[in-house]
C-alpha cells in the first residue's frame, strides 16, 4: 500500500548494502522503535571503523 502524505514512517536500513530498507508504519512504530532502543546500550562505546560501508 503507497505511503500517505504527512503518514510517520519508519525506516530502518541495514549496514549490508544488499538487504532491503525496512519500512514501519502506524502502531509497528512504536513496537520497532522499543526494540531499537532496547539495543542501543550494547552499542555503546562501539566505533564505526568501516566508514559505514559494511565491510568485515
Amino acid at each position: 500500500m503507497p505511503w500517505k502524505p504527512g503518514e510517520h514512517l519508519l525506516f530502518v536500513i541495514d549496514r549490508d548494502p544488499t538487504v532491503y530498507v525496512t519500512s514501519y508504519r502506524g502502531d509497528d512504530i512504536a513496537e520497532v522503535r522499543r526494540s531499537i532502543e532496547r539495543a542501543l546500550p550494547g552499542a555503546a562505546g562501539r566505533e564505526c571503523t568501516d566508514g559505514g560501508r559494511g565491510d568485515v
